[in-house]
């Protein structure tokens, strides 16, 4: 996964063994790893390099490390998902009651596994999700530290970060994140993500 975390890039990676790393280019206690670096090791990289080739296209580099390049492409499903995050007001986002139903409904119009827009981070605070345009994966091609990672398939098992769980299939969206510490809430908008899984 990759995502523009509340100072600089991201790119969340799990190996074979299930055990997660964030890269991330800011501080851990000012990005992703600060709700969920409880269950996930955390490296601190100098650049996360995003191009975008053409309108569906998008390259991904870490260093000398990933390689990575994602081909989007609209679906009937992804097309509904997107003209609903299109109309829906903020109070709907920031409903629990609306959320709880749209990630079943969610998860039965994309196929791609169980998907919770609310709950809470490895790390305690809570999240509310809001993704506004929502892509398939029509092809990828990644490569780890000179090692190709093969086509892309379903996850066999879904993986999940404490109530956070990742899509079975790959798919890109852009959106809202909101993470509720204790003491205030932090709106972090205009985030982006794209996940893909083998």
């Amino acid at each position: 996964m990759t995502t523009n975390a509340p100072v600089g890039p991201a790119i969340w990676h799990r190996d074979p063994q299930g055990r997660w790393t964030i890269h991330t280019t800011g501080a851990p206690e000012l990005t992703c790893p600060r709700y969920f670096g409880s269950v996930t090791a955390t490296a601190e990289v100098p650049r996360i390099e995003v191009s975008w080739r053409d309108d569906h296209t998008v390259d991904v580099r870490l260093g000398e490390e990933l390689s990575w390049r994602i081909v989007l492409a609209a679906t009937p499903a992804t097309r509904m998902m997107t003209a609903m995050g299109g109309v829906l007001p903020d109070a709907g986002w920031n409903s629990p009651a609306v959320l709880a139903a749209m990630g079943p409904m969610a998860r039965m119009m994309l196929r791609n596994g169980r998907i919770c827009l609310q709950g809470a981070t490895p790390n305690g605070p809570r999240f509310k999700a809001a993704p506004l345009r929502v892509w398939r994966l029509a092809d990828t091609a990644a490569s780890f530290r000179g090692e190709d990672l093969g086509d892309p398939a379903p996850l066999r098992r879904q993986a999940r970060l404490g109530d956070f769980w990742l899509p079975q299939r790959g798919v890109f969206f852009v959106g809202r994140s909101r993470f509720t510490p204790p003491a205030r809430q932090i709106d972090h908008r205009g985030s982006a993500g794209g996940t893909m899984v083998r």
